[in-house]
This record gives C-alpha cells, structure tokens and sequence, in this order.
C-alpha cells in the first residue's frame, strides 16, 4: 500500500465508529473523563455523554470521574497535572477559561491542556416577570437608562458565564442596573417568578420550560443567531444591543503533550458522535448546540475567550466569595 492508500485508510478508520482495539492508539486500559462539576448537572450529563460514545467508537472504556469545587479548578488542575498517556481527559469550557482569572489558580488551559475539540456551546436566556412593561431589549436599555439603578437582573452566582455576560451587557449598552447574584439556577428564576426582581439571564434549558408554561416571559438570547427551539425570540444583537453576542460552551482537553495521534482518534470521535442526528436532538433538548471543530478550532476560541473576558472581569472587579 503506498502512502496515499495508508493515509485514506487511517482517515476513515477515524471517522467511522467502532474502532478495534488493535486499531485504536489510544491505551489498552480505562481512561478517565474528569468533569469538575457534581454529578447531575448540564455538564456531568455532557461528560457522561461523551464517555459513553467514545467508549463505543474507539473500543477503549471510558468512565465519568467527578471532582467538584474551587470554581472548577480542583478537577482542572488534577486532569492537567495528569501524564498525558492518553489516559486522562477533562470536559472543560467556558470556566475554565474565566476560573483562574477569579482565582488564584496558576492554571492556563493555553499552556497546560491540549485542545481535543468543542463539544457544543449555548446562549444565554434573557426573562422577565410577565408583569414587567418593557419586551424587548431597546426597552429594557431605555428603562435603564431613564432610571438608572432601578432594574434588577438575577444571576445564578458571581463568577458565573451568566455573571460575565450581564457585566458585558451593561457595559456596552452604556446603563447602570443591579446585578443580583444566586446560588444556582433555581433561586434565579425564582426571584424573577415571585417579582423581586424584574429579569434574569439564564441558560435556555432552566429558562425555556417557565417560558413554556407561562411563568416568565423570553425576551432575548445572546447567542449570535436565534436558537433552534426558540425560533420566535430575537437575539439581544437584532432587538437592542446591535453587535452584543455571548454563548457558554463545553469541550474536551486532555494533559499538554498528549501524543498527537492520540488527539487526533479523539477528535475525530468527537466529530462523528456530534454529527449523528439522535445526538444532535439530544444536545438541542439540553438547550445547547453541537460544534464539530478541529482542535486548532478550539485553541483559537480559548484565546479569543481569555482576551475577551479578561478585561471585562478586572473592570468589573468580579471576585469569586
């Protein structure tokens, strides 16, 4: 076989699944998927996802290991302290770039991972009490702007995407409001549901059932198009805040100097799991959308997010309590 013929031959034994074993580079034991979050939430469900397709496209056996705390650094910092054998992989994303700027962590996803590839990303879900007048952003923004301090926009923690974003939003829209942070999710919406505060910004799969039943009202999403189970709501870009877009999104690392073949059967299961349409609907339900990339696809977006969120978090002084 010349080397042509050895080369269109590894490209498609990567991009169909079921590897074998014999085939596969990666190594002959369990590998690890570390997700720095409890178990339960979006992103453990993602992880567990991937392990689980990855199990089955490259023969080898994948396995969730969950290693909460320290705003996402405990489990970062494990899996990037780990030898980068193959053995060991981290479902990393958007904290993992804003953590070690709230923080002390040393770590730098730039210099200490390996990108594997994006996973998927999701915007952000702007709601109201149903009682409260202004519907659209440019309303929202002329409220502000006419009694400054009066609107108060919930969050589900300082230091959160949802936290960064509201600090990118009011800053380029020029108005003074009030940040209300909460610990998770659900306190949230429920401050916006019982009237203490007027809105919110959160992630569409907490945000979109209330809106379904009537609980809240959508105005907007920050992502740069509108999502695909909420055809009817604009983005922030087209009904006020021309030029604003934010979305969080969720990929996968491995330790810095993982052997390059080893990244490159890793992403391209990636990329096959992420364009099979059941996996598709099923990351669409979570309020997500997929996004097959190349690794250099994912360098460039962690150093495009780090640039980004690195002067908006200082100006703001956001701190991590």
């Amino acid at each position: 076989m010349d080397r042509r013929s050895m080369l269109l031959a590894g490209g498609a034994m990567l991009a169909f699944p079921n590897i074998s074993r014999a085939e596969s580079a990666l190594p002959n034991m369990p590998i690890r998927v570390v997700v720095p979050y409890a178990a339960g939430g979006s992103t453990d469900i993602t992880g567990r996802l991937v392990a689980k397709e990855f199990s089955q496209i490259t023969g080898r056996n994948f396995f969730v290991e969950n290693r909460a705390g320290g705003a996402t650094m405990i489990g970062t910092e494990a899996a990037a302290r780990a030898k980068p054998d193959g053995t060991t992989l981290l479902i990393g994303g958007t904290s993992m770039v804003i953590s070690p700027i709230l923080t002390k962590s040393q770590f730098d996803p730039r210099k200490d991972m390996s990108p594997v590839g994006q996973v998927l990303e999701a915007p952000l879900l702007f709601v109201s009490n149903p009682s409260f007048g202004p519907k659209t952003i440019a309303e929202i923004i002329a409220e502000a702007k006419a009694k400054p301090g009066s609107l108060n926009i919930s969050h589900p923690g300082a230091g959160s995407a949802n936290h960064i974003a509201l600090e990118l939003f009011t800053r380029k829209a020029g108005i003074e409001v009030t940040l209300v942070p909460f610990t998770g999710n659900a306190p949230s919406l429920s401050a916006v549901m019982g009237g203490h505060v007027q809105l919110a910004l959160d992630a569409v799969q907490s945000a979109g059932p209330l809106v379904a039943g009537n609980q809240v009202r959508a105005i907007a999403v920050t992502g740069k198009e509108r999502f695909p189970t909420l055809p009817d709501i604009p983005t922030v870009n087209e009904s006020g805040l021309p030029g604003f877009d934010f979305s969080f999104w969720t990929c996968v690392m491995a330790p810095a100097q993982t052997p390059q073949p080893m990244i490159d059967e890793l992403n391209a299961a990636l990329r096959t799991m992420l364009n099979r349409p059941d996996i598709v609907e099923q990351l669409r339900t979570m309020g997500t959308v997929p996004k097959p990339g190349t690794p250099a696809d994912l360098a460039a977006l962690i150093v495009a997010h780090r640039e980004r969120m690195e002067p908006i978090i200082k100006a703001a002084n956001v701190r991590i309590e």
